[in-house]
C-alpha cells in the first residue's frame, strides 16, 4: 500500500465557536484547499471530511492536493473534551458549516472508523436539519479497509448511521480508487450525494443515539 504523507502546510486552523454558542472548546475548522480566482470559493461544492485522524488524515490530504481547485474542503479537528456536549457539537458544526444545497460530508472509511465518536457526530451533523435543510452524504472506503479490495464488497464495520443511510439510499458507498481516478468521478459522487439531500422522497435516518465520546 502506498504510504501517503501529510502536507501539514495546507492545513491552516480557522475559527472556533462563537462566544455564547455550544461549548465545544476542543474543536475547530481546518482549511483544507484553497482555489484560485478562476471561481470564488462560496460557488464551490463544500465538502466537509471526517475520518479517524490518527490513522486516515493523510488521505484527506491527498484529495485536497489533488482536487483543491474543484472543490471547498475543511475537517473539523476531533474534540478532545469528555465534558463536549454531543447535541450542542452537532448544532453548532450544522450552524457553521452546512451550507444549504452545498454540503457534502464525506466519511473516509478505515478499519477503525466505526469506533470514532467524532465521525458519528459529523455523520449525525450532516443528516441534521436546523432551517435550511440537510447535507449529502457519502462513505469512501479506503484501500486498507478491504485489505486492497478494488470494489464494494464482503463489507465489515462501517460507522453505523452511515451505513443506515446507505441501506436507506441516502448515502452512497465509492472505493478511494474509483474517487482518485478522475475529476468527472469526484464531481458525480458529489452531485449525486447533493441531489440525494435534495429529494423529498429519500430521508435521512438519524433516530441512533450519538456514540459517546
Amino acid at each position: 500500500m502506498t504510504t501517503l504523507k501529510v502536507n501539514a502546510d495546507r492545513i491552516s486552523h480557522a475559527v472556533c465557536c462563537e462566544p455564547g454558542g455550544p461549548s465545544v472548546s476542543s474543536s475547530q475548522y481546518h482549511l483544507l484547499s484553497y482555489p484560485n480566482n478562476s471561481a470564488e470559493p462560496e460557488t464551490l461544492p463544500n465538502l466537509l471530511f471526517t475520518c479517524d485522524t490518527e490513522q486516515d488524515l493523510p488521505y484527506v490530504t491527498a484529495f485536497c492536493e489533488l482536487y483543491a481547485q474543484h472543490f471547498h474542503c475543511t475537517l473539523v479537528e476531533p474534540f478532545c473534551s469528555q465534558d463536549a456536549d454531543r447535541k450542542d457539537y452537532v448544532r453548532w458544526l450544522s450552524a457553521g458549516q452546512i451550507q444549504p444545497n452545498n454540503t457534502v460530508v464525506v466519511a473516509l472509511v478505515g478499519p477503525t472508523t466505526s469506533t470514532c465518536a467524532n465521525v458519528d457526530w459529523d455523520i449525525a451533523t450532516a443528516l441534521t436539519d436546523v432551517g435550511h435543510g440537510t447535507a449529502g452524504l457519502v462513505g469512501i472506503m479506503l484501500p486498507h479497509y478491504f485489505d486492497m479490495a478494488t470494489e464494494v464488497r464482503n463489507l465489515r464495520i462501517i460507522p453505523h448511521r452511515l451505513s443506515a443511510n446507505a441501506a436507506s439510499g441516502y448515502a452512497t458507498l465509492y472505493t478511494w480508487q474509483h474517487v482518485m481516478r478522475s475529476l468527472f468521478n469526484a464531481q458525480v459522487m458529489v452531485q449525486n450525494a447533493l441531489e440525494t439531500s435534495r429529494l423529498s422522497f429519500v430521508e435521512p435516518v438519524n433516530s441512533l443515539p450519538l456514540k459517546k465520546s
